[in-house]
């Protein structure tokens, strides 16, 4: 198995995931190469104490960007893929 270290990125904290950490939902950035199923597995490892009950995984694309130089140079904002995480039991403290 692939260490959860390499799969969980970080955990994303917005406005709408603190609210869905209430029904016991979480965010996390994850490793565009990773499945569901390594992702279960790796929030499982990493938490002592969490079930999984189901996982959403969704890439989020590549955006234009502009850079602020003396040529008006472009740029891309980098994509990356998120997964949404319900726990049966469990709870993840924030840090």
């Amino acid at each position: 198995m692939i260490e959860p270290v390499s799969i969980i990125k970080k955990q994303i904290i917005s406005e709408k995931a603190v609210k869905g950490a209430e029904k016991n939902t979480y965010v996390f950035k994850v490793d565009k190469e990773s499945n569901k199923i390594s992702i279960r597995q790796a929030i499982e490892a990493a938490y002592k104490g969490v079930k999984v009950a189901w996982v959403h995984t969704l890439r989020t694309p590549e955006k234009a960007k502009r850079i602020l130089t003396r040529r008006g140079g472009k740029g891309l904002k980098q994509g990356f893929k998120k997964a949404i995480v319900c726990l049966k039991e469990g709870k993840i403290e924030n840090n």
